[in-house]
């Protein structure tokens, strides 16, 4: 009899664990679907007269990279016994070089996010007699995308799902 009751308990327990995965499997697509639209939304807001001309683009022709770097992987058991799903930015595909050469490449997702300031190159503008502030240029303040996504996303989450952001800001905030 305690053979079959944990046969029974074993299949129950592998039934709920295909419940979930199926579960993780549809909100990782609730959310890279939510995370693709406030990206778009952000860069619908940024018109730019030249963007990346110095990579041989057309004024204002953009690459889209940053939005295919959105990446949905597959529901896997998580260290502490729970089911997860990630959804990542795909490196090789979110930096950007700078127009300065030697400096270093810049991730556009989280500047984006973040906002950016550069204060060596306000002081190298501000040599020729002007003012060395320029918006979105030596300055952003960010669009709080990341910030945006997870407070979307749990606004709709269903109940027990949780977000884990594994994005200090700190490499952007100097």
């Amino acid at each position: 009899m305690a053979r079959k009751l944990n046969d029974l308990t074993n299949a129950l327990q592998g039934y709920a664990q295909d419940e979930a995965k199926k579960l993780l499997e549809r909100e990782g697509r609730r959310l890279k679907y939510l995370a693709l639209k406030l990206w778009r939304q952000d860069m619908e807001n940024y018109q730019p007269k030249k963007y990346a001309v110095h990579l041989g683009m057309r004024e204002g022709q953009r690459t889209k990279r940053s939005q295919r770097a959105i990446k949905l992987g597959k529901v896997h058991m998580l260290p502490d016994g729970n089911l997860g799903i990630e959804l990542t930015w795909e490196n090789t595909l979110v930096y950007h070089d700078s127009i300065f050469k030697g400096q270093p490449k810049g991730h556009s997702v989280m500047l984006i996010s973040d906002g950016w300031h550069s204060a060596k190159l306000e002081n190298w503008i501000g040599r020729g007699g002007k003012n060395g502030r320029v918006h979105r240029f030596t300055y952003f303040e960010g669009t709080g995308y990341l910030r945006r996504l997870y407070k979307e996303y749990m606004r709709i989450a269903p109940q027990g799902i949780t977000l884990d952001v594994q994005w200090s800001g700190k490499y952007t905030k100097k």
